[in-house]
């Protein structure tokens, strides 16, 4: 009888204690969900081991109980924005289990991107040509994928990829994803990107160190990615309404608020700007000279003609002095491309077409719509061919001087250039003091 009486007891007490793992397992595996937790133990597996900043632990315990997260991440170049948004998604894939992230990035960061998500342990599948179809045909399976943006929103490949049935999207460069500046329309990484939000319980992670580019309207879009009822720009073009959007679905942080508020200690020096002043040559010197005063002419000659010559000219104009301005073997470049080869005059609406294009990729007018498309001509061949078929709008005289411009700048390249050579002593006393240097260069 006793023993009769052991068993219910004995029975009890083991589901009691079964009870009492249960609840202790539940705690530590909540205790492993933590943000603190969880970066320390992602942190401390990347290789070599990320030691994250204040600002990048506080975003996630910021999303920690978020479902979805929808941020525009806009934190300042060099803040990490990157480490941020892989820590991010880790965290989203372990809690809450989902298994398909796709990365979206402008095609000259695809590589850098793939070395940071390895260093984080993750293998990404690269999305190409060569193996969209396929992988859509499979249904992507379970993984990290990584695309060009470009290639992503062509009409090809737009909805094999949009009807992948993703969790997590991830956009790099966001500032690209916006209204066209001068037509107001969407663009179509847009337009491909509105496509991926419009699944609200998918979350969508947008990073861009200068989201805010000027105009209210193209950045309300971007912000209308992550909440789809925000109401017309005009009513929410206010400081009271990005005061409220500052720490829920914005979060941009710059490098004197890691110092004096994260931190509280120097992370970033100080930037101290310094203009060097670079004495021209002689043959420099004449040939700013020559080069002004024949743009100048020719601009004067336009303006009195216009509705007479080609549209194209004042474009060319441009190019002309954008690359002579670059440097004087860029300058050389061009020249001779002018000066090889004048044939047939080309039609005035091909020209003016191809000079709206290119004025829209290439002169800042709208560079950021460079990409994919573009990818089987680089901007100067691009550049230097349509100065090439422009020539024909030069008269004899023109070509005369631009040969005097094309002698001075062979021998400008062949003595060397005064900005080249004070760039390189610059370079040489920090490298010579140990310290690291970047140079920033354009065309």
């Amino acid at each position: 009888m006793s023993a009769g009486r052991q068993g219910p007891s004995g029975s009890s007490t083991g589901s009691t204690r079964a009870r009492a793992l249960a609840l202790i397992r539940r705690i530590l595996e909540g205790f492993g969900s933590h943000p603190y937790f969880f970066i320390v133990r992602a942190s401390g597996r990347a290789s070599p081991p990320v030691e994250p900043y204040a600002h990048q632990v506080e975003l996630l315990f910021r999303i920690a109980f978020r479902r979805p997260v929808r941020i525009l991440v806009g934190d300042e170049i060099g803040l990490g924005k990157t480490v941020e948004a892989i820590l991010a998604a880790r965290m989203l894939v372990e809690r809450d289990h989902v298994s398909k992230v796709l990365i979206l990035v402008p095609r000259i960061l695809v590589n850098q991107w793939i070395s940071e998500l390895l260093r984080f342990g993750v293998r990404a599948t690269e999305l190409t040509r060569d193996n969209i179809e396929a992988k859509a045909r499979e249904g992507f399976p379970d993984g990290w994928y990584i695309a060009s943006i470009d290639l992503a929103k062509k009409d090809r490949y737009r909805g094999l990829i949009a009807g992948g049935n993703w969790d997590i999207v991830i956009v790099d460069e966001a500032h690209r994803v916006g209204l066209v500046r001068r037509k107001r329309e969407k663009n179509q990484r847009y337009i491909f990107v509105e496509e991926l939000s419009k699944k609200t319980d998918r979350s969508l992670i947008l990073l861009s160190a200068t989201p805010h580019r000027g105009f209210a309207d193209d950045y309300m879009a971007r912000l209308k990615l992550l909440d789809p009822y925000l109401t017309d720009s005009k009513e929410l073009d206010n400081p009271e309404f990005y005061r409220l959007t500052r720490g829920s679905i914005v979060f941009r942080r710059g490098k004197q608020d890691v110092n004096e508020v994260y931190e509280q200690r120097e992370i970033f020096k100080k930037a101290r700007l310094v203009a060097r002043v670079v004495i021209a040559s002689d043959d420099e010197a004449q040939f700013d000279r020559e080069l002004t005063s024949f743009l100048r002419e020719k601009l004067l000659d336009y303006y009195e003609m216009v509705g007479e010559e080609q549209g194209a000219l004042p474009l060319l104009l441009a190019l002309i002095v954008k690359r002579a301005s670059s440097s004087p073997y860029a300058a050389l470049e061009t020249l001779e491309r002018i000066l090889k080869k004048r044939g047939s005059a080309p039609s005035q609406g091909g020209l003016d077409s191809d000079a709206a294009s290119i004025a829209e990729k290439y002169l800042g007018i709208g560079f950021e719509e460079y990409g994919e498309d573009d990818e089987d001509q680089e901007p100067d061949e691009a550049v230097n061919e349509f100065a090439q078929r422009c020539s024909t709008l030069l008269d004899d005289r023109d070509v005369e001087r631009l040969k005097r411009i094309y002698g001075l700048a062979e021998r400008i390249a062949r003595e060397g250039d005064s900005r080249l050579r004070s760039a390189i002593s610059i370079i040489r006393e920090h490298l010579e003091r140990g310290e690291k240097v970047v140079l920033f260069t354009e065309y």
